[in-house]
């Protein structure tokens, strides 16, 4: 059955009979050009509007929605505080239920509008027949899930054995000022004056408690789960900043481990050196009953042994001039910018086989196969030139400041 156009943001509700029971879909999108509290409350009133019209109840009959955000980010909060408004309103509170409800990010085909509204209510059903999932002996009431991340989230992970939600946070540092008018070495003291530690956050699902640890090292973006011990996480960090002249990277790398226990998260060791560029993911895997860390720096693929958090293996994944000359020895090093030519990643991203035995390396024209028994690449995949162009992501591509610059236009002239 067609849908028809019933205005410029709304499409005409779609009837589907079975047996004793309708069900009706609906799809609305505001017509105000307000924020997306204002717009949300406009489209759940038109929902119900819709219901009743049907000659039913949004208590009763609405049993699932999702919402559609423009820039979720910024434009979620708003939904929440609407549909909180005028679901109690509706009879819908903690004491009764909730709709099954999904929010994710989603434009319409009209630019004004920061959110839709795709919702399914079914009439003919005896209350009876509803069940609501709980699992209070595991996890606590909906409701109850409350606690203020003062930063975006970037990840969040719930744990193999489904009692912990890890949460990291996503922010991007900027200095003080215009920093695209700055020159790398201002941009630098500035960011060194003003960096802000960023904090991580664990809920206990099952007790409803929220903690936060800060992480010594900014910007811990990713984090992986530990494929043995359910409380054990590997957090890595990046120091990072857009600049006019490309990324500018002000610290090393460090890989952060952290296991959760009796309602707090520790960090229990780190893996760092001043020539370690996290430039991409890592890869947390397990390998004859052991645990191992696989991640990126620059030319080079470092494979770390989880349980000491030191270096297993190290493989050169080809020379590269700049990162090889540079002094990491130096100790005015980290006062100094790395900085972002256009030259391609090495390496993009790492996998693990299931059991893992070989990584699988996404590089620059193709896919590398690294076999953990003998330490070496064992194959690769390349890419056929007619049909997938050459890769450039902006990961890992790295330069030191103290590199001169002969050497940069030399080394990746061909780019």
């Amino acid at each position: 059955m067609p849908l028809l156009r019933r205005n410029r943001q709304a499409l005409a509700p779609l009837w589907c009979a079975t047996g004793a029971y309708r069900s009706l879909w609906t799809l609305d999108y505001p017509e105000n050009i307000e924020d997306s509290e204002i717009q949300s409350e406009e489209i759940i009133r038109s929902l119900k509007a819709q219901i009743v019209s049907a000659k039913m109840d949004i208590h009763k009959n609405l049993v699932r929605t999702w919402y559609y955000l423009r820039d979720i980010d910024n434009n979620y909060a708003g939904m929440i505080r609407a549909r909180v408004k005028v679901y109690e309103q509706e009879g819908l509170k903690p004491d009764s239920h909730f709709v099954a409800s999904t929010g994710i990010q989603g434009n319409s085909p009209w630019p004004h509008a920061l959110v839709g509204l795709h919702a399914h209510s079914i009439d003919g059903l005896e209350q009876e027949q509803i069940h609501y999932l709980k699992a209070l002996t595991h996890l606590c009431p909906t409701n109850d899930y409350e606690f203020d991340f003062k930063d975006r989230i970037h990840q969040c992970t719930i744990s193999s054995d489904g009692r912990h939600m890890v949460f990291a946070p996503m922010r991007v540092l900027r200095p003080r000022g215009q920093s695209r008018e700055f020159r790398p070495e201002e941009v630098m003291r500035r960011l060194q004056e003003t960096v802000v530690l960023d904090s991580m956050a664990t809920l206990d699902l099952l007790n409803n408690k929220v903690w936060l640890t800060e992480i010594p090292y900014p910007i811990p973006a990713h984090f992986e789960l530990d494929p043995f011990d359910a409380n054990v996480l590997y957090v890595s960090t990046h120091s990072l900043v857009p600049h006019s002249e490309g990324v500018l990277c002000f610290q090393p790398g460090t890989i952060h481990k952290m296991r959760i226990s009796n309602g707090e998260t520790i960090i229990e060791g780190a893996y760092t050196h001043p020539g370690f560029v996290r430039t991409t993911q890592h890869c947390v895997f397990g390998w004859n009953g052991r645990a191992f860390i696989a991640a990126t720096n620059q030319n080079k693929l470092e494979i770390i042994d989880a349980s000491t958090m030191t270096l297993y293996h190290v493989y050169r994944l080809g020379d590269d001039p700049l990162y090889d000359n540079a002094d990491f020895n130096d100790p005015e090093f980290l006062q100094k910018p790395f900085n972002l030519p256009p030259q391609p990643a090495w390496c993009d991203s790492i996998s693990a086989s299931g059991d893992g035995a070989h990584l699988i390396l996404h590089l620059t024209d193709g896919f590398g196969i690294f076999d953990m028994e003998k330490r070496e690449m064992t194959g690769k995949v390349h890419y056929r030139s007619n049909l997938v162009p050459q890769f450039t992501t902006t990961h890992g591509r790295y330069w030191m400041q103290n590199a001169n610059f002969d050497v940069i236009q030399r080394a990746y002239a061909e780019m």
